[in-house]
C-alpha cells in the first residue's frame, strides 16, 4: 500500500472470521462474519446453531444479509448443506476457510 492515502488504506481494511465450535457432543455453533473498513460495518453476519438428534439434525440459522431466521430438521443419512448459511448480499457464498459440515 505504498503511495496510498490514509483514507484509501482504511477503505481497503477488511476483516473476516469463521468460527466452528462444538459446545458439547450434541450442540455446535458456527459463525461467519466480515467487517468492511469502507462502510464501517459488518458486511456479513451468519450464525448457525445445530443440535444432534441421533439420526436427525435440527438447525437454527440467522442470516443478516437475508434478514432471516431459519429452522430446519434434516435426516443424517441424506445430508444437504443449508443454502442460506454464509450467503452474502449479492448471493455469493461467503467463506473464509475450507469448512466442514456437522
Amino acid at each position: 500500500m505504498l503511495g496510498c492515502s490514509s483514507a484509501e488504506r482504511i477503505a481497503a481494511l477488511r476483516a473476516a472470521t469463521e468460527l466452528e465450535w462444538a459446545i458439547s457432543p450434541l450442540w455446535q455453533v458456527a459463525l461467519v462474519s466480515s467487517y468492511s473498513g469502507y462502510s464501517h460495518r459488518l458486511d456479513t453476519l451468519d450464525v448457525q446453531l445445530t443440535r444432534d438428534l441421533h439420526c436427525l439434525t435440527a438447525t437454527l440459522t440467522y442470516s443478516q444479509a437475508l434478514n432471516q431466521l431459519t429452522f430446519a430438521v434434516g435426516i443424517k443419512a441424506f445430508p444437504s448443506p443449508l443454502q442460506t448459511y454464509g450467503i452474502g448480499r449479492g448471493g455469493e457464498q461467503f467463506q473464509t476457510l475450507p469448512g466442514q459440515y456437522f
